[in-house]
């Protein structure tokens, strides 16, 4: 459910912004695309206790915990979507593949290792650690590139003009086009 956030991000990266725009597009919808996902993730992580057992039954009520170890993973991910795009223009794509299979295969060691201790928090939390590491190589490279600064990762008062920009681009019910 989270993931829709940064999805639709990542779609309007994609597919809205002419070539000229797209670094500093991506890099402003990724900071929005990672503050609405963290603050949606802190409300249902903070409602998640109740939540889950009211949608699912109480049998899935430790699922609630695993949920609230996921969202740092989700948010990782948020900024991940609206980087992929950077790389792919920097003619970088296989570093998208590295940090992928980086990530897959750290979570497939973590979980060895954590999930017969801690069981379904455990795999939980090995995602968020693995989406985590993967944001981080795809930050690294980007650096690298000299495409990316420490200060495009913080959300400003750009932010919110992007949140509003956002909004304003999503077609409504009785359009068949965004608003430009």
């Amino acid at each position: 459910m989270l993931r829709g956030i940064p999805e639709s991000a990542q779609a309007l990266v994609l597919g809205r912004l002419r070539e000229a725009d797209l670094t500093k597009r991506s890099l402003a919808i990724g900071r929005a695309a990672t503050v609405v996902t963290l603050a949606a993730g802190c409300l249902l992580a903070a409602c998640s206790g109740w939540l889950v057992p009211a949608v699912f039954g109480h049998r899935y009520a430790p699922a609630a915990v695993a949920f609230v170890w996921l969202v740092p993973g989700v948010v990782a991910l948020a900024l991940s979507y609206s980087l992929s795009p950077l790389l792919l223009r920097a003619g970088e794509i296989s570093v998208n593949a590295i940090a992928a299979t980086a990530a897959t295969l750290l979570m497939v060691c973590l979980d060895l290792v954590l999930v017969p201790r801690l069981g379904i928090q455990g795999a939980a939390l090995s995602s968020s650690l693995a989406y985590a590491a993967m944001t981080a190589i795809q930050v690294a490279r980007l650096r690298a590139l000299g495409v990316l600064a420490s200060r495009d990762l913080r959300p400003d008062r750009a932010t919110l003009a992007t949140l509003v920009w956002w909004r304003r681009s999503a077609p409504r019910p009785d359009q068949s086009e965004p608003v430009q």
